[in-house]
């Protein structure tokens, strides 16, 4: 999840101005989160309630969903989410209609959810070098580069932490110490504690 959300955050100055070369400053003053990252904390608030709850629902995960899209509102969402996620709430949940997506979202929000170069830093040059939409599409790879390489630069983290507010930190801090990331992910997440600590 945390490497999605470093991608975001490093592709987000190039989304709609695409850099097609590795060599770049991986942040920027203007590096910043964007509806990606907010998706992507929807999701993972939602399976932190799953957890409490111990049951799942798909009205839950639309909820999460228009939750946060209500607390950042005017990130860069696409027509088609934001004409959908702007009409929910609880009392007309069960009669919103799916929206017809384009579907690149799907793998960047999937990513607390699912379990290739040197380093995930060369992973995301490598994402954002091919230009196109360079902050989903690096949010994509830096979630499959943090569980391929299951380590992340703690300079890395912590530049991006510094950019979040602190709403999506308590989530991800909340998220990574559930007991199997732990174990999956212990330089990450050890990381993160020294970072939290601060």
């Amino acid at each position: 999840m945390i490497g999605a959300i470093i991608g975001d955050n490093v592709g987000s100055i190039y989304e709609f101005n695409n850099h097609r070369s590795k060599e770049f400053e991986l942040f920027t003053n203007d590096s910043e989160f964007t509806d990606d990252t907010v998706c992507i904390i929807a999701l993972a608030d939602y399976h932190l309630i799953a957890i409490d709850k111990e049951i799942t629902s798909q009205l839950d995960v639309t909820l999460s969903l228009a939750k946060w899209f209500k607390n950042y509102p005017f990130e860069s969402y696409g027509t088609g989410y934001l004409n959908w996620v702007s009409k929910i709430n609880k009392d007309n949940i069960k009669e919103i209609k799916h929206y017809n997506s384009y579907g690149n979202g799907a793998a960047m929000r999937v990513s607390p959810m699912g379990d290739i170069a040197s380093s995930i830093e060369d992973a995301i040059r490598n994402a954002i070098s091919i230009g196109g939409d360079s902050d989903t599409l690096a949010a994509i790879t830096g979630g499959v580069a943090e569980a391929f390489y299951k380590d992340i630069p703690e300079w890395i983290l912590e530049e991006t932490m510094n950019r979040l507010p602190e709403d999506m930190i308590e989530v991800i801090s909340d998220f990574h110490s559930l007991s199997g990331l732990k174990n999956k992910y212990p330089k990450i997440v050890e990381s993160l504690n020294r970072l939290f600590q601060r």
